[in-house]
């Protein structure tokens, strides 16, 4: 039998690690083995070290992968083996760390509702213009100084962002509010909200490298999960599967998979992560 490993859990973005709670109390409750799962904070990861790039102390997918992986054992420099699961933001991250010399650590991973790249000059500039955008709003709000009005201004961006389609069947969800409203609470806290505008302007698809290139040579070892009502995220799926990686489509969910389809979300990591033995590359 293997030895048990541990499994990196990565949110995406104006995320945070309780977005995994779900998923860890079905995980137990479905009666998996118990598992050491690992949340990583991606605020944190960029709030740990003044190291910066492009000149604007922006933050990479690189510098986040390299700062997760921290996160498992902070004295040990690298560990010998783990799982990672990424949802959005986290999947690009995971991405990035399996693109790195790094990614040798990694046995088997499971990219949920994450886009490899842009790859069209236009649509990257496109993107790039409208992140830079957002990330000013967020250096605005953390730079507030009433508490009252960060929390009002952190609302109204949380209501733009999740306003997109992609995010329909989380809108129609009962407990939507709830989610904005925790959401709210952290993005109200001016480090918070610094460290997204970092994020989003070093990590944006209009200015990070496509993985698509890269992924192929990884498909042993990776697993796609995209929701069937996720349009755009929807029409990688023949690409991906052309690439040799195993696309699995989760019928009942949108984008927000860990939230909207928790339960399919455990048996596909389950059954990713318990599969026949892979050996990285």
């Amino acid at each position: 039998m293997e030895p048990a490993v541990p499994v990196l859990l990565l949110h995406g973005f104006l995320g945070s690690p309780r977005d995994f709670d779900g998923f860890r109390e079905r995980w137990e409750s479905l009666g998996h083995e118990p598992t050491s799962f690992v949340t990583v904070d991606l605020v944190q990861c960029a709030c740990a070290t003044s190291e910066t790039s492009q000149g604007r102390g922006d933050v990479g997918l690189d510098h986040l992968a390299r700062e997760a992986l921290t996160r498992i054992a902070p004295a040990q420099p690298q560990p010998r083996s783990i799982d990672v699961v990424g949802y959005s933001l986290g999947g690009r991250v995971l991405m990035a760390l399996l693109a790195s010399e790094l990614g040798r650590c990694v046995r088997r991973a499971v990219m949920v509702s994450a886009h490899p790249g842009i790859e069209s000059p236009s649509e990257r500039a496109e993107r790039q213009a409208q992140d830079d955008a957002l990330a000013a709003v967020l250096e605005g709000l953390a730079k507030e100084c009433d508490p009252l009005v960060r929390r009002n201004r952190a609302f109204a961006v949380l209501v733009g962002w999740y306003s997109q389609p992609l995010f329909a069947s989380l809108r129609a969800r009962a407990d939507f509010e709830q989610v904005i409203e925790r959401r709210a609470g952290g993005l109200a806290d001016p480090r918070t909200a610094a460290a997204w505008s970092r994020i989003l302007r070093g990590c944006s698809p209009g200015r990070a490298q496509s993985q698509w290139g890269a992924l192929a040579q990884h498909s042993s070892r990776l697993l796609a999960l995209v929701g069937a009502k996720d349009a755009r995220y929807l029409a990688t799926v023949d690409r991906l599967r052309a690439l040799g990686l195993s696309v699995e489509v989760i019928p009942e969910a949108g984008h927000a998979i860990h939230l909207e389809a928790t339960d399919s979300l455990v048996e596909s990591v389950h059954r990713a992560l318990h599969s026949e033995a892979v050996t990285a590359p």
